[in-house]
């Protein structure tokens, strides 16, 4: 049985759920794929369904065994590889993101299974356990990003406090043309905010009145995405 069918048969059963103070809705599959070498990301939001705060711990019960693979969570902060344990406080009513990441071997292809158990500090008998996969392949069909060429877009300063830049000068160009899109998607795939980026080189990323977090932006061209990846803004150096 090939991999990808294997992947897929698993992902069936990727999350078990007992308790209800709390629910965790994936925004992504649970089983990622892609070239070897690349961080491959699984993402979610957990819901508090309670009327007052709640405390979660975040448990990584198992890493993958392949040799030169490694993965990383984050909920409030993104914990260090070696960091297997984590609790946040999630208000009334309110959510949290969860990133779940895989480091892959950039030498060879191969597959890598993880799980996370999120659990009631009160009461550990309600929790959720999520099983992640990840598969990287040579022949992957998405688009591959040479690492080590100049990047097309460059963000910064990612954390962002108040403003940003997207700088598209290395994209355009190659596409003096390009009619670019940019979206802001929060951890639950809810778009926040967009930019028609129409001829210009570089534009300002305003936070406005966008909450401190993990955000996931996408560059598309005519409607082809050309660009992926995380803006974190943050409440550092803020002056009331």
């Amino acid at each position: 049985m090939s991999k990808k069918l294997i992947a897929l048969l698993i992902s069936l059963h990727s999350v078990f759920s007992f308790g209800q103070s709390f629910s965790l809705h994936l925004t992504t599959d649970s089983v990622v794929r892609g070239f070897p070498g690349y961080a491959l990301e699984i993402t979610g939001v957990i819901t508090n369904l309670t009327t007052h705060p709640i405390d979660l711990d975040a448990i990584r019960t198992l890493n993958p065994t392949m040799s030169g693979w490694q993965t990383t969570f984050c909920l409030d902060v993104c914990y260090n590889p070696n960091i297997d344990s984590a609790q946040v406080t999630i208000a009334a009513g309110d959510t949290q993101g969860l990133i779940f990441s895989f480091y892959s071997n950039p030498q060879k292809p191969d597959s890598g299974h993880a799980q996370l158990k999120i659990k009631n500090h009160a009461n550990p008998s309600e929790l959720t356990i999520l099983n992640f996969y990840a598969v990287t392949d040579s022949a992957y069909t998405g688009i591959k990003k040479d690492e080590s060429a100049v990047p097309l877009v460059s963000v910064y300063p990612n954390p962002l406090v108040r403003h940003g830049t997207i700088d598209l000068k290395n994209y355009r160009r190659n596409h003096p043309g390009a009619a670019v899109v940019f979206t802001l998607f929060d951890l639950s795939g809810k778009g926040v905010k967009t930019i028609d980026c129409a001829g210009a080189d570089s534009f300002l990323l305003s936070r406005d009145e966008l909450a401190a977090g993990t955000y996931i932006y996408r560059l598309t061209d005519r409607g082809k995405e050309i660009d992926d990846g995380k803006i974190v803004i943050s409440n550092e150096s803020i002056q009331k």
